[in-house]
């Protein structure tokens, strides 16, 4: 993963500078978490409301998905409108007009291509998260294709093992996906920029958010974890 490689293409344009500063803190770490669960609350809703029984066990549990221009937008919207209440200001419009113009998918590619990254798969975009935020909390620059890989390939069991995912729908798994490469590629961003400005302060910052945000929602201890050809493992 070439994600210090990449440090002038990383550097948020200035508005968003400030935005970044979002990601120090717990609270919008939550309120994003949300988001990127609303896609699964809503299925549990749904199956709430209609007494659905469990589905029955798949034989292959599809992550992958064609992306919807109209969902696409859709998450770049709500995304936008995070961003914006993080920096206080009420013009979602301009907020969205800036993250275009950053172009996250498109830094998202050029991050993890090289380690065979794709999108367009929900375990592709989770496995860049876990990552991302592996090497905040513990301080770290790069990862080489084969631990992307290997991790990628314990998150895929996971996933397919979870009850909820062979109940979302093809968008349901966009929204998910682009989500988490929104928010993983501004995490990326803020860590890069604070890195290059030698802002310990600030990487301390992001560090302890990180390792929080895992610890409070995913229970696991992102500083007690290696991450090696095998995937993730006890130190």
């Amino acid at each position: 993963m070439a994600m210090l490689g990449l440090g002038a293409m990383l550097l948020a344009p200035p508005a968003l500078a400030q935005g970044t500063a979002m990601f120090e803190g717990l609270a919008g770490q939550m309120a994003m978490t949300n988001l990127m669960l609303e896609p699964l609350r809503r299925e549990a809703e749904r199956r709430d409301r209609e007494g659905a029984t469990p589905a029955a066990p798949v034989p292959h549990v599809v992550t992958t998905y064609r992306a919807d221009p109209a969902v696409s937008a859709r998450v770049m919207w709500q995304f936008s409108a995070f961003v914006a209440r993080q920096n206080n200001t009420s013009d979602v419009a301009a907020m969205e007009a800036q993250l275009r113009q950053a172009d996250l998918p498109g830094v998202w590619r050029k991050i993890w291509g090289g380690d065979g990254l794709r999108a367009g798969d929900l375990v592709d975009a989770q496995a860049s998260y876990f990552l991302i935020n592996w090497i905040i909390a513990n301080g770290h620059g790069d990862t080489s294709r084969a631990q992307t890989q290997a991790v990628r390939a314990q998150l895929a069991g996971i996933i397919a093992g979870n009850a909820g995912t062979p109940r979302l729908t093809e968008a349901q798994r966009q929204e998910m996906a682009e989500v988490l490469i929104l928010n993983g590629t501004m995490q990326a961003m803020a860590y890069v920029n604070a890195r290059n400005a030698n802002d310990q302060a600030a990487l301390a910052r992001l560090a302890e958010a990180a390792a929080t945000r895992f610890r409070a929602e995913a229970r696991l201890e992102l500083r007690r974890l290696a991450v090696t050809e095998a995937g993730f493992a006890a130190r």
